[in-house]
């Protein structure tokens, strides 16, 4: 027989058989997808879901799936990165809101807290500065003046509980005062100098950690809170200056005025157009009771805001540069108007002021050198004033430019002496041939019995090394008699004339005795 027999089944039995075992298995097989692609897609759903909550900054703790495959340990592993991350954001946001040696809020927070509060009547910022952090770091390092600086931010802290407390940089402190006024403000800057001068002990190390203070009030000062926090910064560097360690903000002495930037532009147009003008204060030779010279004053005539003093723009010039060009200026027009003096009969003596950096240009010398030769006018026509902190910038460079003047025969004066730091070491090398006494010394001289001191002791100096003496600010008749009586060889102020144009210094000398000529190089000016 030869159909196919398979223990009675047939070949047709046999194939359908296989059919449906085949059919049962690929349905189980797919059944099981199915229900293993639920289950895992439930868990990767839930996994995305997280992943996505940390996208958005969530990171909310999620338990991991207690699963030991691979699904368990890649849940885990995203727990795992989720809390790394919620800690390291947690640091993010700590440094960009706190200082990190104080733990205190920084500039941004404390801004922050304080713009809501600012909707009140009034109020104060305080900016509290490290009067010697930059000495303490010099000597001790960085580390210990960090200690001193926390030390400082608890001392503040224990003071100041109820009010806003922010540590700006390595130096500087800022707090807010709501609903203060001046009166209020100064009590707590004076509270807080106190606090601070109690000094910072380590051991046997002991570091003063005297304080300043810078005060801006609300209104007054400003009423926004960047601006308030900027000028309380501004009265801080006065405080530094002032014996009595605060300051409140003064808009008069702030170099960070907007209109201030206005004149640094305007200051370079200034000096190539025909803005600025010399005016004279005439100085009088006490003990023959004659005019014989005058100091230059320089002047703006600004096309917009009028007639600016020198006190509104000099420091400007220096910040900026121009001084250099404003004292060349200054050279030419004095040395002109010497020689229009001497054309006209007058023998006047015109001194004009250098700055520190004017002190610091070797060719500075060699241009007044052409400047007179220029005009055919002698050396003695022209006096050059300097400071004692314009020679102390650079004792050495000074020096030299200084000996470049006077191998010219240019006279030299030492101006507001008494206020410097000049060593008497320099002061007896410089080529110098006058000392100007300071005005503070001089407007109370005839009442004062210290200032009186003061200025016999620098006449006496001044003619021990063979300088001619001069006292500025002689505002009084009683001032000039003492003047007088002391010995003093010149005086300027009020007293003897304001400034005047150049075409008035012939009237202002004849109110006095006839002139003299010239002193001559081996006599006082």
């Amino acid at each position: 027989m030869t159909s196919l027999m398979y223990a009675g089944v047939d070949h047709s039995q046999l194939l359908a058989m296989a059919a449906t075992a085949i059919c049962a298995l690929v349905l189980g097989a797919l059944v099981a997808a199915v229900i293993v692609r639920r289950r895992f897609a439930g868990l990767i759903r839930r996994m995305e879901a997280q992943v996505r909550r940390v996208g958005i900054g969530d990171y909310s703790a999620v338990a991991p799936l207690s699963r030991g495959d691979e699904i368990g340990r890649l849940s885990l592993a995203l727990c795992e990165m989720t809390e790394a991350l919620a800690e390291r954001e947690q640091r993010i946001q700590q440094l960009a809101t706190r200082e990190p040696i104080t733990n205190r809020p920084n500039r941004a927070s404390f801004l922050d807290t304080i713009a809501p509060w600012l909707n009140g009547p009034r109020g104060a910022v305080l900016v509290v500065g490290l009067a010697r952090d930059n000495e303490v770091t010099n000597t001790v390092g960085r580390d210990v003046a960090d200690w001193v600086l926390r030390d400082v931010s608890q001392r503040l802290g224990g003071l100041l509980r109820e009010a806003p407390l922010a540590c700006l940089d390595h130096r500087t402190f800022a707090v807010f005062l709501r609903d203060v006024g001046e009166l209020k403000a100064r009590s707590v800057a004076t509270a807080i100098i106190d606090l601070c001068d109690e000094p910072y002990t380590d051991g046997e190390l002991t570091i003063d950690t005297g304080v300043a203070v810078g005060i801006a009030l609300k209104p007054l000062n400003g009423k926004d809170a960047a601006e308030l926090l900027h000028r309380a910064q501004v009265a801080l560097t006065a405080a530094l200056r002032s014996e009595s360690r605060w300051a409140i903000y003064d808009a008069a002495i702030d170099p960070y005025r907007p209109e201030r930037l206005s004149l640094m532009s305007d200051l370079r147009r200034g000096l190539l157009g025909n803005e600025f003008s010399l005016s004279f204060q005439p100085k009088l030779h006490i003990p023959s009771g004659v005019i014989t010279g005058a100091e230059a004053l320089v002047r703006w005539n600004h096309p917009r805001r009028g007639l600016i003093p020198p006190d509104g723009f000099i420091g400007l010039a220096e910040e900026t540069g121009h001084i250099r060009h404003l004292t060349r200026w200054a050279l030419r027009a004095g040395v002109a108007q010497a020689a229009r003096w001497r054309d006209a009969g007058l023998t006047l003596q015109i001194a004009i002021n250098l700055s520190a950096r004017d002190l610091n240009d070797a060719r500075l010398p060699a241009e007044v050198a052409r400047m007179l030769a220029e005009h055919d006018l002698d050396s003695r026509a022209i006096s050059l004033e300097v400071t004692e902190s314009a020679v102390m910038a650079d004792p050495d460079v000074a020096m030299a430019v200084l000996r470049g003047f006077a191998a010219q025969g240019l006279w030299i004066a030492v101006d507001d002496f008494g206020i410097g730091q000049t060593s008497l070491t320099y002061l007896r090398r410089m080529p110098v041939r006058e000392l100007k006494i300071d005005k503070s010394f001089v407007q109370h001289l005839a009442k004062d019995a210290d200032d009186r001191k003061i200025v016999r002791s620098v006449i006496e100096l001044g003619h021990g090394l063979g300088f001619a003496v001069t006292a500025e600010g002689v505002e009084d008749e009683a001032s000039l008699e003492a003047l007088a009586s002391l010995g003093c060889d010149y005086a300027q102020g009020y007293q003897i004339s304001r400034p005047v144009v150049g075409t008035m210094m012939a009237d202002v000398r004849t109110q006095f005795r006839d002139p003299i000529e010239m002193p001559s190089a081996n006599l006082p000016l």
